[in-house]
């Protein structure tokens, strides 16, 4: 027989009041808070709310021990999350009256994780009386209070080994990137021997509905609308309902409490700039609607607008003789597509775009229903003998390609493409390495806003805009794009071809103009403020 759920009690105003004052005491850190760096911690009435219910609810079985043990706090971008985290793991490490406790801050990525941290450490340097207290390990992302001999230490899920562990409070950030449970359970498992543990995940909403992150957000909703009844789950969901309009500044403001009150420190201004962009882009409708209104996106939305698309003219090629061009190689093993995009700058801020693209002859069913003969005539597409790709024809293409369209450097994905760039003869080009996903921002971002503006010259090419039609992006917990495609059988080689050689364009020759919206939320802040 289980053990029943405990019963949610009263609020002890004592308890509450503790660590209402304990992160009072605390002075902002100094990362991308201006104008409030190095002022005291004055919480808002929102985030008060939120302390003294996760802290000061009491339960009702056992007055003596706090209620919560989980919870979700579900908070858009720019509201203050890395330094509310910060403050919780200094309480947690030496407000909370916990003997050799070992309070934890989680993140996907090991950036992500160091957020939290570097507040917090930036918290206690401008602290005499913690700087006594607290040793900092920077190296390892490590603190320790020489009172209680609790820890604090940020961690991972890149590269972990986490078994064994005794958690008494974990704080886990953005959630939604995780890219599995595996971390967020070891984490919960670690907690059952302590008295009053607390596992809190405060995150942004995110996409995949098949994560842990969903899940949990689904239950606090139950818990929320009284479907579910666990005293022992604390639930905070900042949130736009489906349906409504968000473009309604009204909207934005229910969802994001640091607009409101008589000291908001969210800029309306950052929210209306990416709001104008996002109205003519749908990945970044999603992007918006997601990380600034919390709500839950799918990633079918067409990344490029592709009415845009057809609206970039065309360009003679003769009009980029002479000129150095940068190219991007999207190599498929055995029966997949391969491309090579060359991209060049002209002196009136356009770029004209090339392509050759290989399919195997025996491999196009696999991609039934595309017009490959009539592309073929048209030579937008080279289809080569039997099933697999024919290196050795594609590095002799490649190499006259160079030659004639004066590449001077090319970008290529070193997984797949090493064997064939190791028999082309290209002696006087570059060869960059271009690792993919979130490492290809800035020639995604190159790419979008090109199309928007009308300054890139595709001349229509046939595959390249099937391919650009597939695209849908990933977003990073900076705004940072990856690309994926739309549908299993769906290709998107040449404009990954075309993101790469954009980005070395970009990169080398400085190309890449302001965005078409002059958008200050562009940019990839490191701070959550």
């Amino acid at each position: 027989m289980s053990a029943p759920i405990p019963t949610r009690g009263p609020l002890s105003k004592k308890r509450a009041d503790h660590v209402v004052a304990f992160i009072r005491a605390l002075t902002l850190s100094t990362d991308g808070l201006q104008p409030w760096a190095g002022q005291p911690f004055d919480l808002h009435p929102w985030q008060v709310a939120i302390v003294r219910e996760l802290f000061g609810r009491m339960r009702g079985d056992d007055r003596t021990r706090r209620s919560y043990r989980t919870g979700l706090i579900g908070i858009p971008r720019k509201n203050g999350k890395t330094e509310l985290c910060a403050a919780l793991a200094l309480y947690g490490l030496i407000g909370d009256g916990v003997t050799r406790g070992q309070v934890i801050s989680a993140a996907n990525e090991k950036e992500q994780a160091g957020q939290v941290f570097n507040a917090a450490a930036a918290m206690v340097e401008q602290d005499p009386e913690l700087r006594q207290r607290i040793d900092i390990v920077y190296t390892s992302k490590r603190m320790i209070d020489r009172v209680s001999r609790s820890t604090y230490h940020a961690i991972s899920a890149e590269a972990y080994s986490k078994h064994g562990l005794n958690g008494s409070m974990i704080i886990y950030d953005e959630l939604h990137a995780a890219p599995n449970r595996e971390l967020w359970d070891v984490l919960r498992t670690s907690m059952g021997a302590r008295r009053e543990p607390l596992l809190l995940a405060i995150t942004t909403a995110g996409w995949d509905k098949a994560s842990i992150c969903w899940e949990l957000w689904e239950y606090a909703r139950a818990v929320r609308d009284g479907l579910i009844d666990d005293p022992s789950f604390y639930q905070c969901l900042y949130e736009t309902p489906e349906g409504a309009d968000w473009r309604d500044e009204s909207v934005w403001l229910a969802s994001n409490p640091a607009l409101t009150g008589s000291r908001p420190f969210r800029d309306i201004d950052d929210m209306r700039a990416y709001a104008r962009e996002a109205e003519h882009k749908a990945e970044t409708e999603n992007t918006f609607r997601r990380l600034y209104l919390n709500q839950w996106t799918e990633t079918e939305a067409r990344w490029l607008d592709m009415r845009a698309w057809s609206r970039c003219p065309a360009i003679d090629e003769s009009a980029a003789r002479g000129l150095p061009s940068y190219a991007g190689l999207d190599l498929g093993l055995k029966s997949d597509m391969s491309a090579f995009v060359v991209v060049t700058p002209l002196p009136d801020g356009r770029v004209l775009v090339r392509c050759r693209i290989w399919l195997p002859e025996l491999a196009r069913d696999r991609f039934h229903g595309r017009p490959y003969d009539s592309w073929q005539k048209a030579d937008a597409i080279v289809l080569t003998d039997g099933n697999v790709s024919d290196f050795p024809r594609i590095a002799r293409e490649l190499s006259a390609l160079c030659d004639a369209w004066n590449v001077i450097e090319l970008a290529y994905d070193e997984r797949f493409a090493e064997p064939l760039i190791q028999i082309t003869e290209v002696p006087h080009v570059e060869l960059i390495q271009q690792p993919q996903g979130f490492a290809l921002n800035i020639g995604l971002r190159e790419l979008e806003d090109r199309v928007v503006a009308g300054t890139i010259a595709h001349n229509a090419h046939p595959v390249l805009t099937w391919t650009a039609a597939n695209a849908v992006v990933e977003t990073g917990t900076r705004g940072e794009l990856a690309i994926m495609k739309r549908k299993h059988r769906e290709k998107i080689d040449p404009i990954v071809a075309l993101a790469m050689a954009l980005q070395r364009a970009a990169l080398r020759n400085g190309i890449g103009g302001p965005s078409a919206y002059e958008d200050p939320a562009y940019e990839m802040e490191s701070g959550a403020w």
